[in-house]
């Protein structure tokens, strides 16, 4: 990136919990940004967990090449240079399974998900590790009856 130009703002102050207290907000519900690319492409993306009409949500790269559009939270259409806008979405298989159902909801689950993936790979991996050196001397590899170092 070689520019970028935002905001961000707090419409809703205050906003009532489960338990009926009002309690004061202390995250952003607006955002929106300007960004212009190494490669000449401009990107501008709004996002808004208060907007009553329209998306809320609302991504856009163009380019000398086409458009990139994203509108709400699952709707992602691609358009080619002198082409129409053709939807290129990708099915959400979280879609109505988290409460709340939103994208910001849905992307923390994957990245738990992605997260207890990864270290399982990390702890299978050092277990192999562990077995392959199970009766050796810690300090030379060398076989060893106690496990420990054989000095």
């Amino acid at each position: 990136m070689t520019y970028v130009a935002g905001l961000v703002e707090t419409f809703v102050t205050e906003r009532t919990d489960e338990s009926g207290v009002r309690r004061p907000v202390t995250a952003d519900d607006f955002t929106s940004s300007v960004w212009r690319m190494a490669s000449g492409a401009v990107a501008t993306m709004t996002l808004s967990t208060v907007a009553q009409h329209g998306p809320g949500h609302l991504g856009q790269v163009t380019g000398s090449e086409g458009t990139l559009l994203l509108t709400g939270e699952t709707k992602l259409e691609l358009g080619k240079a002198g082409g129409p806008l053709e939807d290129v979405s990708a099915p959400d298989d979280l879609w109505e399974k988290t409460k709340p159902n939103n994208m910001w909801a849905r992307s923390f689950v994957r990245l738990l998900r992605d997260m207890v993936r990864v270290i399982g790979r990390r702890g299978a991996r050092r277990r192999t590790a562990r077995s392959a050196t199970a009766g050796r001397c810690s300090a030379c590899s060398m076989p060893s009856a106690a496990g420990g170092a054989c000095g």
